[in-house]
C-alpha cells in the first residue's frame, strides 16, 4: 500500500514546561506516544502567540514567561499519512499548571525525568 502525504510542511510549537523536577508531556487518545504540549501556527501568526492559545486551548493556561529554545524537524507516517513537521520548542514558565485537559482527544502527565 502506498502512503499519502500531506503537501505542505507543518509548522508547530512547543512548550518544555518544568514543575518540581518533572516536565509536561501529552499524548493523544488511542496512541502509544508523548509529545510536548503545543500545536499549529496559523498563517500570519508569530510562532509565540501561536504557542499561547495553544497553551490556552489546550490547557487553559497563561504564559509569563517563553524564551525560544531551538528548532527540529520531524519525518513520520501517521494512519498511513506521511507529514513533515517543523517544531520551534520553547522554555515556558506558566503563570499556574493544571495537567487537565480542556480538548477531548488529549491527555496531559507530569513525567518525571529521572525515572
Amino acid at each position: 500500500m502506498r502512503n499519502k502525504h500531506k503537501k505542505e510542511i507543518e509548522i508547530l510549537v512547543r512548550a518544555i514546561i518544568q514543575n518540581n523536577g518533572k516536565i509536561l508531556v501529552c499524548r493523544k487518545i488511542g496512541k502509544r506516544y508523548y509529545f510536548f504540549p503545543g500545536g499549529h501556527v496559523e498563517f500570519g501568526e508569530s510562532s509565540k502567540k501561536a504557542l499561547a492559545r495553544e497553551l490556552k486551548e489546550e490547557l487553559a493556561i497563561n504564559i509569563k514567561e517563553a524564551s525560544f529554545i531551538g528548532g527540529s524537524e520531524h519525518l513520520f507516517i501517521e494512519d498511513g499519512i506521511k507529514h513533515h513537521e517543523i517544531n520551534l520548542s520553547f522554555q515556558v514558565l506558566p503563570e499556574k499548571l493544571d495537567t487537565k485537559s480542556k480538548e477531548n482527544h488529549l491527555r496531559f502527565f507530569l513525567f518525571d525525568k529521572k525515572k
